[in-house]
């Protein structure tokens, strides 16, 4: 038998495995998109519990959020020291836009709330009306309404734009309803929510979106008919 026919053997023997295997590969990719897609349709199921469809980005920076909100109507304090309750004056019946921070964070913090300067900037006489800004503080304790009003006035906070605080227990519920945790200021991300209560949409994204992305998530929220 000569070297060549000796090889032929090897190759086809080899052949066939390269074969074997791509085929295993191209069905686990095809198993692993058609699992993608069904954990897509049962997050958008209008049918969920709070009646809430999750309209979510692929951000790496929106970690994780519950697939629904059931939104607390607890008591709070806004930057004026005003008593409020939390979904019944600020969440119902709105379009409103949520981060969470605290007054003494000197990294994210600053930057989301210069984030949200720029989205009631560009919002200019809708804010207030179409669209409502809510700022909640992950540190009660040491966030009063005072402090709040001082951190909120260094990025020019205008009416429409509400800053929260209020007891701890009041405020845990508030940001375990939004993000799934209890507040934890040592593993706090740059996310925000956009929520159109009326009909029952939100959308969880990084919450250092510049002007455009602000913009063509609310008018996503806003255009959606149910």
């Amino acid at each position: 038998m000569t070297k060549r026919n000796m090889k032929e053997p090897i190759l086809g023997r080899l052949f066939s495995r390269l074969t074997i295997k791509l085929t295993v590969v191209c069905i686990c990719c095809v198993f692993l998109a058609t699992t993608m897609v069904a954990q897509s349709s049962r997050q958008s199921d209008p049918s969920s519990p709070a009646g809430q469809k999750e309209r979510g980005t692929s951000d790496p920076h929106a970690q994780g959020p519950p697939q629904t909100i059931r939104i607390p109507d607890v008591e709070v304090l806004d930057q004026n020291g005003r008593k409020l309750h939390f979904y019944r004056d600020l969440i119902k019946g709105k379009l409103v836009v949520v981060n969470m921070v605290y007054t003494t964070c000197t990294s994210i913090c600053p930057l989301s709330g210069e984030s949200f300067a720029r989205l009631q900037k560009l919002l200019g006489e809708r804010l207030g009306r179409d669209v409502h800004l809510i700022s909640v503080t992950i540190d009660p304790i040491t966030d009063t309404p005072e402090h709040l009003k001082d951190w909120g006035e260094m990025f020019g906070a205008r009416p429409g734009w509400t800053l929260v605080t209020g007891a701890k227990t009041e405020i845990e519920e508030i940001v375990k309803a939004f993000t799934g945790n209890l507040p934890n200021k040592d593993d706090h991300s740059p996310v925000a929510f956009l929520i159109n209560e009326p009909k029952g949409l939100r959308v969880r994204t990084y919450g250092l979106g510049d002007s455009t992305r602000w913009s063509q998530l609310i008018a996503e929220l806003t255009s959606v008919s149910q």
